[in-house]
């Protein structure tokens, strides 16, 4: 798992969190990208997949696809990463539902947020971001 890379994308210090969710299950391609899984109630879950080009996060995908197999597989992605929108849709996902960003109102000036939304091809979660 890429820390660098990570922080790059979410524009935080999800290392903790990170560290768990590789614990579960994990694929990475050293010096390009990471992805996790786990299960979920309705579906096996692919997320988060932090990846430096649409190739490896197809490979990435391919990897948790074939593990998962006989399941039902959601992934949460950005709509502002093209690569991603493109990549899922490839591999047969179609929308369900809308992502939404939250703020604080009543925030003075907060600073801006450092993410590089190009890198996630898929979310943790609604819960993790």
């Amino acid at each position: 798992m890429d820390g660098k890379l990570d922080r790059e994308a979410f524009g935080a210090d999800r290392s903790r969190l990170l560290s768990i969710l590789a614990g579960i299950e994990s694929v990475s391609i050293p010096g390009t990208g990471f992805a996790m899984g786990r299960g979920g109630a309705c579906a096996a879950y692919f997320g988060p997949c932090v990846a430096g080009s649409a190739e490896a996060a197809r490979q990435m995908l391919a990897w948790y696809l074939e593990k998962h197999a006989a399941e039902n597989v959601y992934c949460d992605i950005l709509p502002a990463n093209l690569a991603a929108v493109a990549t899922a849709r490839e591999f047969g996902f179609a929308p369900s539902r809308r992502l939404s960003r939250m703020f604080v109102s009543g925030v003075d000036a907060p600073p801006p947020l450092r993410n590089n939304d190009a890198l996630v091809f898929a979310a943790a979660g609604f819960e993790y971001g």
